[in-house]
């Protein structure tokens, strides 16, 4: 026959760590005094294992209560309050040193990217062809033949040059509304596709108005063999970093 069940006791997770260790010694206590009982019953072996079971889980229960109420007094507001404070009090020990102003007038790129925005709406007229051509050209153009080739406005992972560029236009001033590719070296348009392809550009881009109604889209592409042929499998992050 079993004893009288085991009725545990919730440990309080602010009792000292001394008090814990006597109060799980005083259940393993019990537990032998219960197990010899059983044992006369012939019943050792099952109430035994039972005792265990009940005996490690309040120990895990012990454990996780001390855990708790570390974790709880670690995350509170007022302990990473007091963590932020100490840190802002080591910094100002050791002295912050101001920066200059930034003179936005001192240079072209400066003032260009102290007005940098973002646009989702165009004005209703056409886009200029010499425009495209100079963000193309700002994108992935040519600026000089070097010795060992021609050098890019953009740098590449071992001038691997892995990027493509493809213009959808819409309305694009002396320039048929269709898909074009870039070609890098001599600066021209190659037809791939006549016609409007906006409606099906927003849908691939979870149908944005802004792609849409623009009058001209820039799609970069990759040929990713061209760099992996020499770098192998991290050629891929290569190509992903210089896509941006």
């Amino acid at each position: 026959m079993r004893g009288r069940p085991f009725e545990p006791v919730l440990i309080d997770k602010n009792e000292r760590d001394e008090n814990n260790v006597k109060s799980i010694k005083k259940r393993m206590d019990l537990v032998r005094v219960i197990g010899s009982v059983a044992r006369a019953g012939g019943a050792f072996k099952a109430v035994r294992n039972e005792m265990r079971y009940l005996a490690g889980t309040w120990l895990v229960i012990t454990v996780l209560c001390g855990l708790f109420g570390g974790i709880q007094q670690w995350g509170s507001p007022a302990a990473v309050a007091s963590e932020v404070e100490s840190q802002e009090e080591s910094s100002l020990a050791r002295g912050l040193i101001a920066l200059p102003q930034v003179d936005m007038e001192s240079s072209e790129l400066f003032a260009v990217i102290f007005n940098r925005r973002s646009h989702r709406s165009f004005a209703e007229q056409p886009l200029q062809l010499d425009h495209l051509g100079a963000i193309l050209w700002a994108g992935l153009g040519i600026t000089v033949d070097g010795i060992s080739g021609p050098t890019r406005a953009a740098p590449s992972a071992g001038a691997t040059d892995p990027l493509r560029i493809l213009v959808i236009a819409r309305d694009v001033s002396d320039l048929k509304a269709g898909i074009y590719r870039y070609n890098v070296r001599d600066h021209v348009l190659e037809p791939l596709a006549m016609g409007v392809f906006n409606d099906d550009t927003a849908s691939a881009a979870l149908g944005q108005a802004a792609v849409r109604d623009a009058p001209a889209i820039v799609v970069l592409g990759a040929q990713y063999s061209a760099t992996t042929g020499r770098y192998g499998e991290r050629g891929v992050r290569y190509v992903h970093i210089e896509a941006g």
